[in-house]
């Protein structure tokens, strides 16, 4: 048996004896094991999941969709422009996300 098939073999007995320890005990949460690889690859790159935005991150990403430079929205915020640039990559602005109203 060559180190696949054995890594393989490993994997199967593995996810079995998940299976099994969450039928036993509910409370060890949600299985992480069958979450989407590529998207969590993708958000480890970009330094983690995606933060949900505050309500000052949300104002800055429309001025940023309207092309205002970080000078502009700064000054109409009354914060420098080093802060508004720290939101902008603390929360990967802009984002073209489509604003809810429920």
């Amino acid at each position: 048996m060559n180190r696949e098939e054995y890594e393989e073999l490993y994997r199967e007995a593995w996810i079995a004896q998940n299976k099994k320890d969450r039928e036993d005990n509910p409370k060890l949460g949600p299985n992480t094991m069958y979450r989407d690889p590529k998207q969590a690859q993708e958000n480890a790159l970009k330094g983690g999941r995606p933060k949900a935005m505050s309500d000052k991150a949300k104002m800055i990403n429309r001025m940023l969709e309207k092309e205002m430079t970080l000078r502009e929205i700064a000054d109409i915020l009354g914060v420098t422009h080093q802060a508004v640039m720290q939101v902008k990559h603390r929360y990967g602005l802009p984002r073209n996300e489509k604003i809810r109203t429920d």
